[in-house]
This record gives C-alpha cells, structure tokens and sequence, in this order.
C-alpha cells in the first residue's frame, strides 16, 4: 500500500495496513486496544513496534493519554 504525503509517497506493509484499518475505524485506541481489534495472534510488542513504524512515517499520531498513548491515523482512508 503507498500514501503519498506532499510530495513524497510513502510505502507500508500488509502488517501495517491491518493496523491503520483498526484505527480508521476506531481512531484514539491504545496498543492493547488495537491488538484486541486485530483479532490474530500478535503479541503487544508486535502492534507496538507497526505503531511505532507508522509514527516514524508520519502516518499516525500519538497522543499521551494519562500512562499510555492513543493513536489517530493522520492520513485519511480516502488517500489510500
């Protein structure tokens, strides 16, 4: 799958896709939140490194909620 953001297209995998359908969904999960939506067997550290994968490529955003973070896709499902 490829977003393009500005002028600079951005590639991510089937794992991350997975991810970003979860949170077009249900914007604002913590991890755990997110790896209950995934219904498959990834371990937390799984959908934390994606999470962190997608923050790195400025396709989520993370937002410190109390102890945890909450992530809000920044690029919309139309772009994809």
């Amino acid at each position: 799958m490829t977003f393009a953001i500005t002028d600079v297209i951005v590639m991510i995998s089937d794992a991350e896709s997975a991810v970003m359908k979860v949170l077009w969904e249900a914007p604002g999960l913590a991890a755990e939140q997110v790896k209950e939506q995934l219904k498959n067997d990834w371990q937390l550290s799984t959908v934390k490194s994606l999470l962190s994968r997608l923050l790195g490529k400025e396709i989520v955003k993370a937002e410190k909620t109390g102890r945890r973070f909450c992530y809000f896709p920044i690029v919309s499902r139309e772009s994809y």
